[in-house]
C-alpha cells in the first residue's frame, strides 16, 4: 500500500508539472521609464481562447499594462506604461483572466534608466565653517 500511495504522488507530481499553465515570456522584455509600448505576452500550457477579458499587473508601483488582443491558446497583445519615475527592477507579470485564473512569471520585464542621472553635489553654504 506504501508502495502504491508514493508512485501515485509521484505520478500526480510529474503530471502536474507537465500541465502547469504560466507566462513563459513577454516581448519586448525591457523598457525605458516614462515610456509606452507594445508587448506580446506569451503562455506555456494556458488556454486563453476560451476567455474574452483579461487584466494585466506588474510587481511594485509604476508600471501599469492594458490588454489589447487575444492572438491564441498561447498569445496575448497589451500596451505596457512605465512611470518616468518607476524603479530599476526587474519586475513579475501577472495575467488575470476572466475565471480567476493567475498566469504568472518572476522577472518578466526589467525597467530601465531613461536618462543618466546627474549626480547632484549637496554642499553647505559656508563651505569653510560647515554651518548652515
Amino acid at each position: 500500500m506504501k508502495k502504491i500511495l508514493i508512485s501515485f504522488f509521484f505520478i500526480f507530481t510529474i503530471i502536474s508539472s507537465v500541465n502547469s499553465q504560466s507566462v513563459k515570456y513577454i516581448i519586448p522584455d525591457s523598457g525605458y521609464q516614462g515610456t509606452n509600448f507594445p508587448v506580446t505576452i506569451i503562455g506555456e500550457g494556458t488556454e486563453w481562447m476560451v476567455s474574452n477579458y483579461f487584466q494585466i499587473f506588474f510587481d511594485s508601483t509604476g508600471v501599469t499594462a492594458t490588454w489589447n488582443t487575444l492572438v491564441s491558446d498561447t498569445m496575448i497583445t497589451g500596451t505596457v506604461n512605465i512611470g518616468g519615475k518607476a524603479v530599476t527592477i526587474p519586475r513579475g507579470i501577472y495575467v488575470l483572466d476572466k475565471f480567476s485564473n493567475t498566469y504568472a512569471k518572476d522577472s518578466a520585464l526589467k525597467v530601465l534608466l531613461s536618462i543618466p542621472v546627474t549626480p547632484a553635489l549637496i554642499f553647505p553654504p559656508d563651505n569653510a565653517t560647515n554651518q548652515l
